[in-house]
């Protein structure tokens, strides 16, 4: 097979479809059956699960399909992972606790499947295993990178702040004598 140059790429083989959306439904019938956020062991189960079809299937795993299987949205994910209160008191009843969304234990679960992802983002990304801009996209949008531009604003001293009104009025004063003087 001829080497693919840097920028190109791969080309959609006989059956990619079918691979990528047979694992899609496989992943949506899964999560149909939610996941309790608030149990650590039914919580690792899942993500076991979602990590070793990825294995199976010879297919990135990607955030969405994690938080698919798990039976919920990136968003949520993402809110549980941080531990933010977004949205939190319809979930709260939705999984019949009243205290915190889910326990740190579980947080921590979430946590290490994200950082396997990211971690995996990095190796594709210096590896040329995915579009850059794909990778970048990614990035920003699941593993919290972001362009940033830094501005110095360099603040040169101005020289008259050296003198104080006195001493500017005695030097034109002195000047104006000095003029005054000569004729």
């Amino acid at each position: 097979m001829p080497r693919k140059k840097k920028d190109e790429l791969e080309p959609i083989e006989d059956g990619d479809n079918a691979k990528y959306l047979s694992t899609a439904l496989l992943v949506m019938e899964k999560g149909r059956t939610r996941c309790d956020l608030t149990n650590y062991d039914e919580t690792l189960e899942r993500i076991r699960w979602y990590f070793e079809l990825m294995v199976e299937r010879d297919q990135k795993p990607t955030v969405t399909g994690l938080a698919q299987s798990l039976g919920t949205n990136h968003k949520l994910l993402w809110e549980v992972r941080n531990n933010l209160p977004s949205g939190l008191g319809a979930r709260k009843n939705m999984y019949g606790h009243k205290e915190s969304f889910a326990p740190p234990e579980v947080r921590e679960l979430i946590n290490q499947a994200y950082n396997i992802m990211h971690n995996l983002w990095e190796d594709y990304m210096m590896n040329g295993k995915i579009n850059p801009a794909s990778g970048i996209f990614l990035g920003k949008n699941f593993y919290g990178m972001k362009d940033e531009v830094e501005h110095t604003v360099a603040v040169k001293e101005n020289p008259l702040d050296a003198f104080s009104a006195e001493d500017i009025a005695s030097r034109y004063l002195s000047d104006k004598s000095s003029f005054e003087g000569d004729t």
